[in-house]
């Protein structure tokens, strides 16, 4: 999937089920971290453990009051 570009200069593109973001100027990179992690991209999902701290948070919330 090529990367689309907002206004402020960056591209947005995925890889497996993540949604990544560099700067314009460093589509080598793009091309590289596609290569290098493409046949790994559908067995991680890189928000994961943020859901997790979510959650955690609020179950921790919960037990206080």
């Amino acid at each position: 999937m090529l990367p689309t570009m907002d206004a402020r200069g960056w591209q947005f593109f995925r890889l497996g089920r993540n949604r990544l973001a560099l700067p314009a100027a460093a589509d080598d990179d793009r091309r590289l971290i596609a290569e290098r992690l493409g046949e790994l991209a559908e067995s991680f999902d890189l928000a994961e453990p943020f859901t997790r701290i979510r959650q955690a948070i609020q179950e921790a919330q919960q037990a206080v009051r």
